[in-house]
C-alpha cells in the first residue's frame, strides 16, 4: 500500500501547555466541525503533532477552515476525497462518538477496513484505558480521528474535547512505539 507521505506536511508540535508533549504521537484529521475541529484542538492546546487533509477551498460546514489549522488541500471540493486521504495516511483510526449518524464516519470507517488499517470506536464513556490499550499495538501512533459533524450530533465537539484531554495527559511516550 503506497501512502504518499512525501505529499503530506507534518506540523511541528505548538505547544500551549508545553508541560505535556507526546512526541510518539501524531494527530491525522481534515478539520470539519465536530470530532475533527476537536481534535486539531487538542494537538494544539497539548503540543502534539498533528497533519491532515481538508477539501479544496477549505470547506467545513461553519465556514472556511481557519488557517491557523495547518492543514493540506485535496484536489477536490468532496468532503470524502479528504476522508479518504486522511484515513490512507494514518496507521490507526480512532472514532470518537456515532458512526450511524454519520456517512463521513462511515466512510472513514469502511476505508480503514479495506486497507487493513487497525480501528477502534470510543464511546466516550470510560474508554480511555481501552483506547490507550489500543495504541500500545500501532506500528507507529499516527492516529486518525474521526467522527460526527457537529450538525450531525450536536454537542459532539464539546463531548471530544473532554474525552482527549482526559486521554492525551495520560499517555506517555514509553508507552508508544516510535514511529
Amino acid at each position: 500500500m503506497k501512502r504518499f507521505i512525501d505529499q503530506i506536511v507534518i506540523c511541528p508540535a505548538k505547544s500551549i501547555n508545553s508541560s505535556v508533549l507526546i512526541s510518539n504521537l501524531t494527530i491525522v484529521c481534515g478539520g470539519q466541525t465536530g470530532v475533527d475541529r476537536a481534535s486539531l484542538d487538542s494537538a494544539i492546546k497539548w503540543g502534539i503533532s498533528y497533519r491532515g487533509w481538508c477539501p479544496a477551498g477549505r470547506w467545513a460546514e461553519d465556514g472556511l477552515i481557519d488557517e491557523r489549522y495547518e492543514l493540506r488541500m485535496t484536489p477536490s471540493e468532496d468532503p470524502a476525497q479528504r476522508t479518504v486521504w486522511n484515513v490512507r495516511e494514518s496507521n490507526g483510526v480512532l472514532i470518537i462518538g456515532s458512526m450511524y449518524l454519520s456517512a463521513g464516519t462511515n466512510l472513514a470507517h469502511k476505508t480503514a477496513k479495506d486497507l487493513d488499517i487497525p480501528v477502534i470506536h470510543a464511546q466516550l464513556d470510560h474508554e480511555v484505558p481501552l483506547v490507550i490499550k489500543w495504541l500500545k499495538t500501532l506500528d507507529a501512533p499516527i492516529v486518525n480521528i474521526a467522527g460526527p459533524r457537529e450538525s450531525e450530533d450536536p454537542g459532539i465537539y464539546f463531548k471530544s474535547l473532554l474525552f482527549l484531554d482526559e486521554l492525551i495527559p495520560t499517555i506517555k511516550n514509553d508507552d508508544l512505539p516510535s514511529h
